[in-house]
């Protein structure tokens, strides 16, 4: 039986980072390793190079798959001047860490959790370990939690998004 507790709360983009990075230490790959995300290509990919730039002091090697697929992989390179950007494709198989994104959870955007299983089976290593990093606890609401074999989950809360207007006059 998996036992599930909290490891730390932070706040705001610092704190994101910074929780990542603990992650990404707790689990501790060794250099060159390979790191794969799996998301939605819209929504995901930012979050995977948000990640990426937080962890780059490891140097790892960085692979994105948009909805699993495994033969779409590209490479996640720093890029002088841009930061984080696609690369060439490259083969993801063999990775120490896979970090599933919740955008693939979402109903609208779903992609099936047999397919996220066995994208999983076939791309990590003997001893891999499964992240999840989400928003609002997607992978919970989903039900991802019951049937995908996650190592940690980050979970980032919005609350409240503010919107303000600025108009000229009183």
């Amino acid at each position: 039986m998996r036992v599930r507790r909290t490891v730390s709360v932070n706040k705001g983009a610092v704190g994101m980072n910074n929780s990542l990075k603990a992650v990404f230490a707790a689990i501790n790959p060794n250099e060159g390793s390979k790191v794969v995300f799996a998301g939605t290509p819209l929504f995901c990919l930012p979050f995977a190079e948000i990640v990426v730039g937080a962890i780059r002091a490891m140097k790892l090697e960085h692979y994105f798959c948009p909805n699993a697929e495994i033969s779409k992989a590209r490479r996640l390179v720093m890029v002088e001047g841009y930061g984080v950007q696609l690369g060439e494709e490259g083969d993801p198989r063999g990775a120490k860490v896979a970090v599933l994104l919740g955008g693939m959870a979402i109903p609208k955007y779903a992609v099936p959790i047999e397919k996220v299983l066995g994208f999983l089976r076939e791309v990590l290593a003997e001893d891999g370990k499964v992240i999840g990093f989400s928003m609002m606890g997607i992978f919970d609401a989903a039900k991802w939690t019951e049937k995908i074999p996650f190592d940690y989950i980050v979970d980032i809360t919005l609350d409240p998004v503010k919107v303000e207007e600025f108009k000229e006059g009183r």
